[in-house]
């Protein structure tokens, strides 16, 4: 958290529990929390960065009704992390991003190399791991 103070906003990924443990973090829902929590609503007050894993049009309208500020959807195409996961495609991630107004950041099988291709079908842009940290995980 230090090292984020006044420069980037830390966004953390675990169990809502640690929330309190991390007040100025911002934090990154899975889908699983999506679906448990969406009914109760926003877990935190606006001001602290929400985010959420989408992987279908349920997810990114559970998303939209808890008031994320982005989601990443995925997995756009075939990845090393999931092997034999349905990859969504290129043409049915942008038919899921029609009509959605929070920025979405595609995932899954994307690097850099892909970021315009993103554009074109509508994201903010492209998320990962492997493509952007040198040596992967």
């Amino acid at each position: 958290q230090g090292l984020c103070a006044g420069k980037a906003q830390l966004m953390l990924k675990g169990p809502l529990e640690w929330l309190g443990d991390f007040p100025a973090a911002g934090w990154h829902l899975t889908s699983a929390q999506l679906r448990k929590y969406a009914s109760a609503g926003r877990p935190f007050p606006e001001g602290r960065q929400l985010a959420a894993s989408c992987h279908d049009a349920e997810e990114l309208a559970l998303a939209a009704s808890r008031g994320v500020e982005f989601v990443t959807l995925s997995p756009v195409q075939p990845t090393e992390s999931h092997p034999g996961e349905p990859a969504l495609g290129w043409d049915k991630a942008a038919e899921l991003l029609a009509g959605f107004n929070q920025p979405v950041y595609l995932l899954g099988g994307l690097g850099p190399q892909q970021a315009e291709q993103a554009w074109e079908h509508g994201a903010q842009g492209v998320a990962g791991i492997r493509a952007f940290w040198p040596g992967g995980l």
